[in-house]
């Protein structure tokens, strides 16, 4: 008498291993939704990139080591929101990452929209517009008010689309020192001489997202502020006025040599021709 299909051994483990590879794939799903849900709940994230481009290094982490005020750092979004925002995500990651390695920095999360109040003494600071993809760091009464676009390099500053590069960490590590330095350090620019300022523009942008104050100079009436940190000469074409002037006051050379005497860094840039 022939076995039937059914009793026959071949169909029993066929069908026994068919039971457990569906098993295990319904399994190997509810982790994954496990896991994607607790992930969302608790930002848990790791930068699978070969240079760790989306962690915070080292060198973030030495120059705020000198950081001891207390720094806050407000979402005008839950958490959720931010999450689900492909540009806001990496920001927040990036916040998260300093809250997790520097007990005097936090982070918190208000909904600007249910919550406006929050954010009136930053407005009454900063003098600026607030929404739901604000950034506010504050030390002390020290504020600063960012747009979500900051954190990003564009090709064309105007347009957007063109965006091709996070810049997170530098962007809060400046604007960090911003707020908790008593006296921020200052580039300034001399002026009087034809310099090119319309050209120097760019410079003058990566100076101010560094922290430093930006501010021209006019070396025939006033001397080089204490808090000068780099006096920018910017493709001259007029002589800088020296011994030749009738009163000590004018010469603007002596007034660069007393600010180079102090330790003071001077960046020249003239046309080779």
């Amino acid at each position: 008498m022939k076995t039937s299909l059914l009793n026959s051994k071949k169909f029993k483990y066929g069908a026994s291993g068919t039971a457990i590879t569906v098993a295990f794939i319904a399994v190997v799903v509810v982790l994954n939704i496990i896991i994607t849900a607790l992930g969302q709940k608790f930002m848990w994230f790791c930068d699978m990139t070969e240079e760790k481009l989306f962690s915070l290094s080292d060198e973030a982490k030495e120059i705020l080591s000198d950081v001891t005020e207390d720094v806050h750092i407000y979402f005008a979004s839950e958490p959720d929101v931010l999450m689900a925002n492909s540009m806001c995500r990496y920001i927040y990651t990036t916040a998260m990452q300093l809250d997790d390695a520097f007990p005097n920095i936090s982070v918190e999360c208000v909904d600007v929209l249910k919550n406006p109040a929050f954010f009136r003494e930053f407005y009454e600071t900063a003098a600026t517009d607030i929404d739901s993809t604000s950034v506010v760091i504050t030390s002390g009464d020290e504020v600063t008010v960012l747009k979500y676009t900051l954190f990003f390099v564009y090709d064309d500053a105007s347009d957007y689309s063109s965006m091709w590069a996070y810049n997170g960490e530098k962007k809060f590590v400046s604007n960090i020192l911003k707020v908790t330095r008593s006296e921020t350090p200052k580039v300034l620019f001399t002026t009087e001489h034809g310099e090119d300022i319309a050209s120097a523009g760019a410079l003058a942008s990566i100076f101010s997202e560094n922290g430093y104050e930006v501010e021209p100079i006019d070396l025939t009436k006033t001397a080089v502020d204490d808090d000068c940190r780099i006096l920018v000469i910017y493709n001259p074409i007029y002589d800088f006025v020296g011994a030749e002037a009738e009163d000590e006051k004018f010469n603007e050379i002596e007034k660069i040599a007393d600010f180079l005497d102090g330790y003071g860094c001077l960046l020249v840039f003239c046309d080779p021709q």
